[in-house]
């Protein structure tokens, strides 16, 4: 028996400003008092800037002979995963090329050895895989990377297995500090995914089996980011250029409306300027004042913006060159227009209030194109101020820097320790990849541009949703049949997987019907034919592709049974029309782009391609990445996608097809029964027994600029499933 739960979260870093901070000093509260002119003001000095006065060393990591440090990571293409200047630096590849594993240590006597990996990671991905765009994310492995010093010798494990040590001369010990640990560096250090980061006393080898972290004993330090906290889905775009210095962005009157309807919880028209709802004020102690020093008042906002936060185009995936910034959203006026402050305050720009506008100029969304260029901006649901170093020599580096969380920016520590992190970065990276070439501002304003949003906070991969194996298992069948009761016993190094999984989440029981190895797999096949939106010559920057056939569709079903259906009237034909509540991305190469290849989103097969026209079975399409309409290398991507498939261009599956002999297993072995490994067929939703066919090619067509693209078939929602 299998228990699988149904939902993890990841962080997802951007390679330019993400990162996450642990402080370990006291960070018991995120504001310290401080009395200037008899009045008091706050500082969060503690959590965002090194070199306060506040830190000290947490007495949990005071007898640091020997520890380990693990993480789940999916590198894209990786850099830092975990530092503690003074003490440990966890690595793998770097944010520009794949590059080796490491993992260094720094002793007493403030010696450093280093364990490093001779492969380089991730590994080589087919040819036509580049590291330069950013929808390479999902195309990149899963690894458990683990590092151990047990004060004689230094080890590098990748999924279990050893892959560098270092053997050290006698014994040696490392320093207990107060510096901050980070996850993903300090900004810009790190490209991918981080699933989780367990910290432990700990280093025997029968503990670091490539499984899901779970709290022990020994753990100091366990980060696996499910808080439960939702992030905003929707993207804004800037409508006209904007230039360093402003405070109002131009967006248009429709993105305000949908802002404010979010931001306010109203559903009312937006019929004058809103300011937003204060929860507060910051009281900063400003040392600068033009009537002396004194301490002021500057408003909460419960949201910030930030504007190009992934350092690249978010609709083509291609780098920008422009850094990610932070900004706090102030009003949203009825012009078109939102009020925005920088997070910095500047006292050499107004010394009364600190208050500046944007940080960098911005390109307007280019509709004619599809390209969103830096223009993209999301919602960020916490608020801060960061003091970097303007009011020297009145006053010290980081006395005016605070900060509000409503949900999200806190990072839970689960070991029970309190060295809970929060999302916040020291550095803005320069000249990779995916970063500025040059910052030509001062370096105090590269603090503080991240945050948890929909770019970073991410579903976690579904291996880390297998729980550990199952020790002993009861299961008690009902008459009815309707409701069988489970009872699962983990063995005692599971500890802390009761912490871990909550009352009432949901999981998954499943029967393990055998072990077996396989003789093959397919991944790919060939592409055949292409339908398009009908809207290249009406609306070209809405061009888009709807299907794709395929020479054999078995490695991209959706559902099981029906393969060998060739009749449109039945039913397993119509279950595979049906479109499900989420899509799979398969991959196709496209040689016409400089990526190489499109993201494929497909939600539904038509397995006789007939219903759209073709001849052979076809994927479904809800979109591509990037999308059709953006002119890129000469063309629209969905004309780069037509030509490629008129080559019968290779395309890749998101699963596969497993053949496994049944010499393996047994002729009498249950899953040899027909279909006996097939689990819901319903795509996450019931629908009415007719699908909505009104906008397939066959029965309309677009004819004129804003009407709708053709479409696959759609459901008729009944009732979505939990």
């Amino acid at each position: 028996m299998a228990v699988i739960g149904q939902t993890s979260h990841a962080l997802f870093f951007n390679g330019v400003s993400d990162s996450v901070v642990c402080p370990q000093g006291d960070f018991t509260q995120t504001g310290h008092k401080r009395v200037l002119g008899g009045n008091d003001a706050r500082s969060s000095a503690p959590v965002l800037q090194d070199g306060d006065s506040h830190r000290f060393a947490q007495g949990k990591n005071q007898s640091l002979t020997r520890f380990t440090i693990e993480a789940w990571v999916s590198p894209d293409c990786g850099g830092v995963i975990a530092s503690k200047d003074g003490l440990f630096e966890l690595r793998m590849g770097s944010v520009d090329a794949p590059a080796p594993a490491s993992f260094s240590v720094t002793f007493s006597n403030g010696v450093s050895s280093i364990a490093r990996s001779a492969n380089n990671y991730p590994t080589a991905a087919d040819s036509f895989i580049s590291n330069n765009v950013g929808y390479n994310t999902g195309q990149r492995e899963l690894y458990h990377i683990a590092g151990e010093f047990d004060g004689s010798a230094i080890r590098l494990l990748v999924n279990g297995e050893l892959m560098a040590a270092q053997v050290m001369r006698g014994t040696y010990t490392c320093n207990i500090n107060d510096q901050d640990l980070f996850i993903g560096g300090k900004g810009g250090e790190y490209r991918g995914y981080i699933e989780s980061v367990h910290w432990k006393k700990d280093v025997s080898t029968s503990t670091l089996k490539a499984q899901p972290c779970i709290r022990s004993v020994s753990t100091i330090g366990l980060w696996r980011f499910e808080e439960p906290v939702e992030v905003d889905d929707t993207v804004f775009n800037i409508t006209s250029a904007v230039s360093a210095g402003d405070t109002t962005i131009t967006i248009g009157a429709t993105q305000c409306q949908t802002m404010y309807e979010l931001v306010s919880g109203k559903s009312d028209t937006l019929s004058s300027n809103y300011t937003l709802e204060s929860l507060g004020n910051y009281r900063v102690a400003n040392a600068a004042h033009s009537g002396g020093a004194q301490v002021i008042s500057v408003a909460h906002t419960p949201f910030n913006l930030i504007i190009n936060p992934t350092g690249t185009d978010v609709l083509t995936g291609i780098p920008n060159g422009t850094a990610p910034e932070r900004v706090r959203l102030k009003a949203i006026n009825t012009d078109g227009t939102i009020t925005v402050d920088s997070i910095h305050l500047d006292f050499g720009v107004s010394s009364d209030t600190g208050s500046r506008g944007v940080l960098h100029a911005r390109t307007a969304f280019n509709t004619s194109n599809n390209i969103a260029s830096d223009s993209s901006m999301v919602l960020v649901r916490s608020d801060l101020l960061i003091d970097g170093v303007s009011g020297k020599p009145y006053q010290t580096i980081g006395t005016g820097s605070q900060a509000i969380d409503r949900t999200g920016a806190m990072v839970i520590d689960e070991s029970g320790n309190d060295f809970h992190g929060f999302m916040f970065s020291r550095n803005i990276a320069t000249g990779n990849n995916f970063s500025p070439t040059s910052w030509s501002l001062a370096d105090r304003f590269k603090i503080g541009h991240t945050g948890r949003h929909k770019y970073t906070q991410r579903e976690g991969h579904p291996y880390l949703r297998f729980l550990p194996p199952v020790h002993e298992q009861e299961i008690t069948r009902t008459i009815d049949g309707i409701a069988d009761e489970v009872l699962v016993t983990f063995s005692g190094n599971s500890i802390g997987l009761k912490e871990q999984l909550p009352i009432n989440s949901k999981v998954s029981v499943t029967h393990t019907a055998t072990n077996s190895r396989f003789s093959n797999i397919i991944t790919r096949t060939i592409s055949k034919g292409i339908v398009r939106n009908g809207l290249a010559s009406i609306d070209a920057n809405r061009d888009g592709v709807i299907a794709i056939s395929v020479e054999d569709v078995r490695p991209f079903l959706l559902k099981g049974g029906g393969i060998d259906v060739s009749s449109t009237t039945d039913s397993q034909y119509k279950k595979h029309l049906t479109p499900e509540t989420e899509s799979r991305v398969a991959i196709l190469e496209v040689s016409g782009l400089s990526a190489g290849y499109v993201e494929i989103h497909y939600n539904a097969i038509d397995l006789t391609g007939g219903k759209m026209g073709l001849s052979d079975p076809a994927l479904l399409i809800t979109k591509t990445v990037p999308d059709g309409g953006c002119l890129l290398d000469g063309k629209r991507v969905a004309a780069h996608i037509a030509d490629a498939i008129g080559a019968n261009a290779i395309i890749n599956s998101a699963g596969g097809l497993i053949k496994v002999p049944s010499e393996y297993i047994g002729d009498n072995n249950l899953i040899l029964q027909h279909h006996y490994l097939v689990g819901d067929n319903t795509g996450g939703i019931e629908y009415a027994d007719d699908l909505d066919e009104s906008l397939i090619p066959s029965n309309y067509s677009p004819r004129n600029t804003g009407d709708e693209p053709s479409k696959p078939p759609e459901g008729v929602g009944k009732k979505k499933h939990p």
